[in-house]
């Protein structure tokens, strides 16, 4: 659509448990009141401000986007208001003992943590994940555990650790498939 023919943007409005600055969060978006609207640049601001808070160690943190349209008053033409809800949830911190990862190996276990979409799976996720990085280093047996330590009540920033403790076990030199059993068929069979 011809940009006279977009919407303008009338108000941008942020709410929720922000626990950053609001000029920080503001500054995460390059639509603004007066702006054309424009959906793509609106999908950006809202994955810029999941970045922002990513960024910030806010690794659960929520965002909820929605545009609530106006129809065309009198000759002033249509109009947009912009609605960000974000839930910050508690500021986070990965701790992995027993194991150095490098630290592309963290940044997939810190985005595993923030992809988990059901909290009771972040555990599981986690560990999952630490074995197949384990794996790829040649650890096929690891025994991993993981701890959720929730510092800090009630609403307002709390402090969330996953803990994951590690014991890597042997190092496997070479990886291959034995088959055992069926010793009493035959191919054809």
């Amino acid at each position: 659509a011809r940009t006279a023919d977009r919407p303008r943007v009338d108000a941008v409005r942020i709410a929720g448990d922000l626990a950053l600055p609001m000029a920080e969060v503001e500054g995460a978006l390059s639509l603004n009141t007066g702006d054309h609207f424009d959906a793509s640049r609106w999908q950006r601001d809202r994955d810029r401000l999941r970045r922002l808070y990513l960024q910030r160690g806010f690794r659960e943190v929520r965002i909820v986007a929605r545009q609530r349209r106006q129809a065309a008053a009198n000759d002033a033409g249509a109009t947009v208001t912009l609605e960000y809800e974000i839930t910050a949830g508690p500021l986070t911190r990965l701790e992995v003992e027993g194991y150095r990862f490098p630290a592309a190996a963290l940044e997939r276990l810190e985005r595993t943590w923030s992809d988990v979409v059901v909290d009771v799976l972040l555990p599981d996720d986690l560990a999952d994940a630490a074995r197949r990085l384990l794996a790829e280093d040649g650890y096929l047996r690891p025994q991993v555990a993981v701890e959720a330590i929730v510092e800090g009540e009630g609403p307002g920033v709390r402090t969330k650790r996953m803990r994951v403790a590690i014991v890597a076990g042997d190092r496997s030199a070479e990886r291959r498939i034995a088959p055992t059993g069926n010793t009493a068929l035959e191919g054809s069979d």
